[in-house]
């Protein structure tokens, strides 16, 4: 039904682009559900509709590649695979996206390794283990301080508020000792 509604579109490059990632999720859920032939067959068409988007080296292109490569792993299609892997790898070593890099240089491992090229395995094994404690490590990093920017503004907040609190009683105090003089000298 969203597909309908994507062909609409008169934009031909946001069309082409927006069926594309449509395609490629379709793709992901067919191959989750252990369904290959379907899933390559949603990742070619992704393939197919990124390329007319004009967004063939684009990150979203990177991932429909490795995707499609991930799929050919699976149905033992080695070539294939590895044309698909190595298009993915060459946007994704152009990229600052670390988690996409993490990615594809697994995919890229493994591939090497059914295809039993053992000194590539390796080379992309460890820069696969490197991007990972790399990305945990920038996780963490950010976890952290998002949780301390949290736990700082209670505190000062709940300082601050012991503040007013002191500040209210002692003018109650005094205000309350100054009606009570008062009061006796009325008497």
């Amino acid at each position: 039904m969203a597909m309908l509604t994507f062909e609409k579109e008169e934009n031909l490059q946001t069309k082409y682009f927006v069926m594309a990632n449509a395609e490629e999720m379709l793709g992901r859920s067919y191959l989750f559900l252990g369904d290959v032939n379907e899933a390559i067959s949603h990742f070619s068409k992704a393939n197919f509709f990124i390329n007319d988007a004009g967004a063939g080296n684009t990150i979203w292109a990177s991932l429909i590649y490795q995707s499609l490569g991930n799929a050919f792993l699976e149905s033992k299609n080695l070539d294939s695979a590895g044309v698909y892997l190595k298009k993915s790898l060459s946007v994704a070593k152009n990229s600052n996206h670390g988690s996409l890099k993490q990615r594809v240089f697994r995919s890229v491992s493994e591939y090497y390794y059914q295809v039993k090229e053992i000194d590539s395995f390796t080379i992309y094994n460890s820069k696969y283990n490197t991007q990972l404690a790399k990305n945990t490590a920038e996780k963490r990093l950010m976890i952290n301080s998002a949780y301390n920017s949290l736990n700082e503004r209670p505190d000062k907040k709940s300082s601050n508020n012991k503040i007013y609190v002191i500040i209210l009683m002692v003018l109650l105090s005094a205000f309350g000792f100054y009606f009570i003089r008062k009061k006796k000298k009325y008497y």
